[in-house]
């Protein structure tokens, strides 16, 4: 039904999709409001400019999913709201007083796919917003996300640092008092290991953006070791995405700490060339299998 929403024509589409989908919520049997939330979720990215028309009345259907006994309801609303927050844009952002608190509220679901979709949601609503609308949700929001930040759960942990970054820049120095209490939760995710490249990287990401969001004169200098003493480990690591996330870090905090970063240029430079001059991919020379597939198609002539 995604490939459909994509290619087939909007006008011929789109309302069928959208009346059934809502019949489907609707109704009393649990698979139905289940699958009336999943195709709404699977169907806003190719349909998102026929949602407009209809934007208030799809959100409130898949924010009443979040609301359902049933818990693939409620997974399947959650990957819904966090599928309208990624591709539903301009409108989605008007709608944050809705958006927001129903997401909150699945990050204390007992489902781990619930609480791992309203993440997502959070993470990417909170890219567009202003310090002004994110203020009244800040307190809760901080408050939950943290707590999952701290998930025994990698995958629940990992969507969880990621919400914090994207609220972290979208409240800038709104996101201060918060700042003490969630470098805590995120010291203890900086330990390589290949099991966790994922989890380092988002941590180091989310320093990077509370370091920027709250700035300078306010991000006080022990997190600013903390996270460089990080990546001069990371940059070492012969994983391709741990010294790719120390490297954005870096270039985060040279930009932020200006000419107070030189000190720490002389430490990394030597990485920094080392990465230049590697090859991260091998091209392969095609040459002889092009010549045999041609010779193949010779013989079939």
């Amino acid at each position: 039904i995604d490939k459909m929403a994509m290619a087939i024509p909007a006008k011929s589409f789109a309302d069928i999709v959208f009346e059934m989908s809502e019949e489907a919520i609707l109704s009393a049997d649990t698979g139905m409001r289940k699958a009336g939330c999943l195709v709404l979720g699977t169907v806003i990215e190719g349909l998102r400019d026929s949602a407009r028309e209809r934007i208030d009345e799809l959100l409130q259907l898949v924010v009443k999913g979040l609301d359902d006994s049933g818990l693939h309801v409620r997974e399947t609303a959650a990957f819904a709201i966090g599928q309208f927050s990624e591709h539903a844009y301009p409108e989605v952002y008007l709608y944050h007083h809705l958006v927001i608190p129903a997401a909150i509220k699945g990050l204390s679901d007992e489902g781990l796919i619930v609480q791992v979709h309203c993440c997502y949601a959070i993470e990417h609503l909170c890219e567009q917003l202003q310090p002004s609308t994110i203020k009244p949700y800040l307190s809760t929001l901080v408050s939950h996300v943290g707590q999952l930040a701290q998930s025994k759960i990698l995958s629940v942990q990992e969507a969880a640092v990621c919400a914090l970054s994207t609220t972290a820049t979208a409240a800038e120095k709104e996101f201060l008092p918060y700042t003490d209490e969630m470098m805590a939760f995120l010291e203890p995710l900086l330990v390589l290991s290949d099991d966790r490249e994922e989890i380092w990287s988002a941590a180091i990401g989310c320093i990077g953006h509370i370091a920027v969001a709250v700035g300078r004169e306010l991000f006080k200098p022990a997190y600013y070791e903390l996270g460089m003493k990080a990546v001069m480990e990371g940059v070492k690591s012969e994983s391709h995405r741990i010294v790719e996330s120390s490297l954005i870090h870096v270039a985060n905090m040279a930009k932020l700490m200006k000419k107070d970063f030189e000190p720490k240029m002389k430490e990394l430079m030597p990485y920094i060339f080392e990465v230049f001059n590697e090859k991260e991919f091998e091209i392969e020379d095609r040459n002889d299998e092009d010549a045999m597939d041609d010779d193949d198609d010779d013989d079939d002539e």
